[in-house]
């Protein structure tokens, strides 16, 4: 299996200007996923835990095989 977790947004670069971004010095460590079921709507909700995210649900997210 193959996880991306974006953990924040990337700089936007528009043509003739220049690109701002920040340099982060520790590295996002995920250090726990959690699955839970749900039987009433047949779903699965997945928990990744960790340090040094960056953002907030809005700005995060998670591929699973390809899946988002």
């Amino acid at each position: 299996m193959l996880v991306f977790l974006k953990t924040s947004e990337e700089a936007q670069c528009v043509p003739n200007n220049t690109c701002d971004w920040t340099y982060i010095s520790s590295i996002p460590e995920v250090t726990n996923i959690a699955a839970t079921y749900d039987s009433t709507n047949y779903k699965y909700t997945v928990t990744v835990s960790g340090t040094s995210f960056s953002g907030d649900t809005s700005t995060t997210e998670l591929f699973v095989n390809g899946l988002k």
